[in-house]
């Protein structure tokens, strides 16, 4: 089930994010956060599937921007 689709850019400024489950600000803050942190040290040829808390996150990344299910 996705329970989140985020889109940031290089830099880790939120372009758009839509969350299904509800969830506090500082929540879908520090999910956003998190996952760019995490997201952003990868190798380019990583796999784009990640365990993280209780979250599997699907991500890819096109030019400028990255797109990440949660």
């Amino acid at each position: 089930m996705i329970k989140a689709i985020l889109v940031f850019n290089t830099r880790g400024q939120a372009r758009a994010s839509r969350f299904f489950e509800s969830c506090s600000t500082e929540l879908q803050q520090k999910l956003l956060r998190e996952s760019y942190q995490i997201i952003s040290k990868r190798d380019v040829n990583a796999c784009n599937f990640i365990e993280y808390n209780d979250y599997k996150l699907i991500y890819r990344h096109y030019a400028t921007l990255y797109f990440v299910f949660a």
